[in-house]
Order: C-alpha cells, then sequence, then structure tokens
C-alpha cells in the first residue's frame, strides 16, 4: 500500500448530534443500512442451518457422513455462533444510537472496565496476538457513565484500531492510555499507527458507514457508537492524525465527567470469590426463564462446564413454579431469573424472597433482555443482585453462577 504523504498533525471532532439519526430521512437511510448489514449473518446462519437440517434429516451416504465429521459440524456451528454475535452486535449499537431513554448513569471504573474489554477482545481468535499497552494514572480513577455502554465504547474503539493497523508490515501495539485532565474529566486515549489514506476531511469519520480502512471488516458504525455513548454522558470526543519519525499515528481521545473515588472493583457482580474455594460434589441451579430455547441453552452450558466438576441438577420453572418451589423451602445453590417473564416478573419474586426467605436472595442472579427502561436500572442496581444482558457470552454466565455456588457453599459450611 502507498503511504500518504503527511507531515505535522490535524484532529477532528463530529459536528453533528447523534440524536439526529433518530427521526427523519437520516433515520430512514440508516434502517435501510442497517437492515442490509444484518441480512449477510442472518443468510450465513440460515443456510447453514439448513445445511445440518437436510444432513441430518436425510440418510446418510459415505459423503455425507464425510460432510457430518466432527472437524466440519464444528466448523458450521463456529460460523453460525459468530455471525449470531455479529447481528447481537449490530442490535447493540442501534439501540445505543437511536434510544430516547436515560442512561444508567454512575461512576464506573476505568480500569477494570478497560481491562475487561480488552481481554475480551484477546480471548477471540482475531486479537490473539495483538499487544495492548494499558496505562493508568491512578487505579482509583472513574467515569460519569453508563458501565455496560463504557464497555462497548472500549471496545469499538479497540476494534477500530486493530483494523487500521493490522495490514501494517511490522508488528505494532495499541496503546490505552488513561487520565484525569486540568478540568476534571477523564480522558482515555487510544493510539495505534496505522497505514491507510484517511479521507481530508477527518470529520467524515464520524458518520455512519464510514471507514478509516478499504480492507476494514467493520461496518463503519464504530466512531458514531462511541460519539452517541460519550455525548449522552455530556464529554467529547476528537480524533487526530499524526506523523512520529517515520511513523504514522492515529489517536482516539474521550473526554467524560469523572471522579476520584473509592471504587468497588466487583461491580454488580458482589460475591466474592475466594481463590481455594472449589465446587462442591453436589449442585443444584434453578432457572426461571419461560423462552425454553433460552432456559434450554442455560442448562445444557452448565451441564457441560460445571457439570464436569460436579454432579449438577438443573431444574428450569415459570416464575409461578419458582414461588412454589421456595414456598415449599427448596434448596438451590445458584438461581438464574429473567426479568421479563409471562406469568410472574422477576422483580415480584425477588420482592417476596426479600420478604419470606431474605438468605435466597444471596444465591440469586438475574437475566435480562433489557436494562435500559429506568425502572429496571434502578431496581438492578438497588437489588445489589449480579445480572447477566441478554445476549451474554458463556465465560459470563458460567462466572456468576459459579460465585453463587461458592457463596452457598460458604454460607453452608459455616452454619455447620
Amino acid at each position: 500500500m502507498t503511504k500518504l504523504q503527511f507531515i505535522g498533525q490535524r484532529s477532528a471532532k463530529p459536528n453533528f448530534s447523534c440524536r439526529d439519526y433518530a427521526s427523519g430521512e437520516k433515520l430512514s437511510d440508516l434502517i435501510h443500512k442497517i437492515g442490509h448489514d444484518i441480512g449477510n449473518p442472518l443468510t450465513s446462519i440460515i443456510s447453514l442451518g439448513s445445511l445440518l437440517q437436510r444432513i441430518c434429516s436425510e440418510s446418510q451416504s459415505s459423503s455425507q457422513n464425510e460432510m457430518f465429521n466432527n472437524d466440519k459440524l464444528s466448523l458450521y456451528l463456529d460460523s453460525m455462533v459468530k455471525e449470531a454475535w455479529r447481528i447481537g452486535s449490530i442490535n447493540e449499537r442501534m439501540v445505543i444510537l437511536l434510544s430516547n431513554r436515560p442512561n444508567n448513569q454512575e461512576l464506573a471504573p476505568v480500569a477494570r472496565i478497560c481491562e475487561r474489554a480488552i481481554q475480551k477482545l484477546q480471548n477471540t481468535d482475531e486479537f490473539e496476538n495483538i499487544n495492548v499497552d494499558f496505562e493508568l494514572s491512578s487505579e482509583e480513577l472513574s467515569i460519569q457513565i453508563d458501565p455496560a455502554q463504557f464497555q462497548v465504547l472500549i471496545s469499538e474503539l479497540l476494534r477500530n484500531a486493530y483494523e487500521w493497523s493490522k495490514d501494517l508490515e511490522s508488528e505494532s501495539s495499541i496503546s490505552v492510555v488513561a487520565f484525569t485532565d486540568k478540568e476534571g474529566k477523564t480522558n482515555i486515549e487510544i493510539n495505534n499507527e496505522f497505514d491507510a489514506n484517511l479521507p481530508k476531511d477527518l470529520e467524515s469519520l464520524f458518520l455512519p458507514f464510514e471507514k478509516g480502512s478499504s480492507s476494514s471488516k467493520n461496518i463503519g458504525l464504530g466512531l458514531t457508537v462511541a460519539w452517541a455513548i460519550v455525548e449522552r454522558a455530556g464529554g467529547s470526543v476528537e480524533i487526530s492524525e499524526r506523523a512520529i519519525a517515520a511513523k504514522r499515528i492515529f489517536t482516539t481521545r474521550i473526554a467524560v465527567p469523572s471522579k476520584l473515588v473509592e471504587i468497588d472493583l466487583s461491580s454488580n457482580q458482589n460475591i466474592k470469590k475466594d481463590d481455594d474455594s472449589q465446587i462442591p460434589q453436589e449442585t443444584s441451579v434453578l432457572i426461571i426463564e419461560d423462552e425454553s430455547t433460552v432456559a434450554t441453552a442455560i442448562a445444557r452450558i452448565l451441564s457441560v462446564t460445571l457439570g464436569k466438576q460436579s454432579s449438577l441438577e438443573t431444574k428450569i420453572v415459570s416464575g409461578k413454579e419458582a414461588l412454589e418451589l421456595f414456598k415449599n423451602n427448596k434448596y438451590f445453590d445458584a438461581i438464574l431469573c429473567d426479568l421479563n417473564l409471562a406469568d410472574i416478573n422477576g422483580m415480584e419474586i425477588y420482592q417476596y424472597l426479600q420478604k419470606e426467605s431474605p438468605d435466597v436472595v444471596q444465591r440469586l442472579a438475574f437475566v435480562t433482555g433489557d436494562q435500559n427502561t429506568p425502572e429496571i436500572q434502578h431496581f438492578l442496581k438497588s437489588s445489589g443482585c449480579p445480572y447477566l444482558h441478554k445476549p451474554f457470552e458463556t465465560e459470563d454466565l458460567l462466572e456468576i453462577v459459579t460465585k453463587l455456588v461458592l457463596h452457598s457453599s460458604q454460607s453452608r459450611a459455616r452454619k455447620l
């Protein structure tokens, strides 16, 4: 690739509000483009699913057996999972960009969330060999923002940095620097070396579907979504391009109101895990969920993971069935409860347990597909219970259930 001859430095900030895309012609254009981008992974999932259905339903010839070997089956399923996550990511970005609901503003720990975002990306195949340097001016540094959206923000900016630097012939690293400026705002800088011909007007990179690299697989919403999150938090975003010796560096800097406070780094996962603790030999998990596919998936995931460490019993029930079990003092080491149930919602179950069996609340976690409503935000924060937001990753599910089970085991041991 031929380098653009550039000497010095230039920078840009977004010259529009993301609220402009919530109505009118801009919204219509956005919906059509998003529909197209969702259509691609959906086509992949449907095609691969149809192929697997056909292989399973038809008589198995030798050639079909060859197609259906374990290696290829694993490859098909892996592709379907990746495409499903791709759809989930696009949906999440759309909600962030277009939602008019008030954010769940709170003091979010910068260190914990940045490190979690970096670790999650490095656990994926494409980021496995990417070096990310993280420099923090203070371990107590925090940021006044929605914690879930803050992690999305960091992930989007890291993905952008990776896409813009991956074509370099030499190895390069991505640096993340967090500090407090003179105005008392938390600044986070993400720097990467790059070798792409950026547009003359850098401001255009903030627009939906604009890409910094023609080879990028991203759909071009990263900076738009980042700006939407920061704008709602009352902050600012600036991108810059500069030449340092023979290198060209691209920097994205966000600045958001912050405070230096003592922070509970366990966040909403308020159950501490003892590193020396072991999963008990017998474990029981109650799944309160009326979506059978979701409930079955959770049960199977736990079976092939925790089930290898313990004799595991999982029970799937509705909200009303769960209340009957609680009334009869049925014990479970961990309880996963969907908030939006058809017969009785998770908040009502929580209220019942708080009144009748407060000790059970210590073994309770919630699952929700909508944490953006003020009512749910307030409830999740005030309950003190850990929670998962759909769609969730297997590692997050296992982390919460493991902590609940260990807490249950430790509580029982103290009573003996």
